[in-house]
This record gives C-alpha cells, structure tokens and sequence, in this order.
C-alpha cells in the first residue's frame, strides 16, 4: 500500500510507529525500549490531535 503525507509530522508518526512494530516484533511487546517508543508515539499523536 502506498500511502502520501501531506506534512512533517505525519511523516514522524509514521516513521515511529512503524519502527515501535519493528522493535515490537523482536524484542517482544513488554520490552522497555518498545514501551519508550511507544510513549513517544503517544506523545506524537497527542500533539498533532491538538494542533489539528
């Protein structure tokens, strides 16, 4: 699937959740490096939510 962003930050999302899956997938759900990302990509999503 290909997908188009329009802005920077849905570029980021994208990229760190992408990279949260990858992490995911080898180190297991529960790993803390996975949990960082994770926090990150809320954190990401929170703010987009509220500018837009």
């Amino acid at each position: 699937m290909i997908e188009f962003f329009t802005d920077e930050k849905d570029v980021e999302i994208e990229l760190t959740r992408h990279y949260m899956i990858e992490v995911g997938l080898e180190y297991g759900l529960t790993h803390p490096y996975t949990i960082e990302i994770s926090k990150k990509l809320d954190e990401l999503l929170n703010n987009f939510s509220w500018i837009k």
